[in-house]
């Protein structure tokens, strides 16, 4: 009778231990991701980032046109807000700054200085 409980046993213990085997490799299978690198575009002015006179016009004004365009000058006071929105409102800051470019005459506009002045006379030059 023992040799009859053995054979069982032993039939099961091998059972088990394919079980076990397969259970292992299944649930060790590795997995691998990718990551996708997705490129920043630059920022585009909005409603929020816009060019403002007090945030940042008047610095490029200061930095750029005073030299020329200072306190009580007779080509043009820039360092007002009048005297800038004199010069907007009659057009020549427009067609010298914006349209052809001339002004300042020595050093040009960073790219960065024009599209701030250039966005800031789009919204119409308010005083912000």
């Amino acid at each position: 009778m023992k040799k009859s409980i053995f054979i069982p046993l032993t039939a099961i213990a091998g059972i088990a231990i394919v079980i076990a085997c397969n259970t292992t490799k299944t649930t060790t299978k590795t997995t691998t991701t990718t990551t996708e690198t997705k490129k920043e575009e630059p920022k585009k002015e909005t409603a929020s980032t816009a060019a403002t006179y007090n945030g940042n016009v008047k610095a490029v004004l200061s930095q750029s046109c005073t030299g020329c365009h200072g306190y009580g000058s007779r080509k043009g006071d820039f360092t007002t807000y009048a005297g800038v929105k004199a010069k907007v409102s009659d057009g020549s800051f427009q067609k010298l700054v914006i349209e052809k470019k001339t002004m300042p005459p020595r050093e040009p506009l960073s790219a960065e200085a024009f599209a701030t002045l250039k966005s800031w006379v789009d919204a119409g030059a308010p005083e912000n």
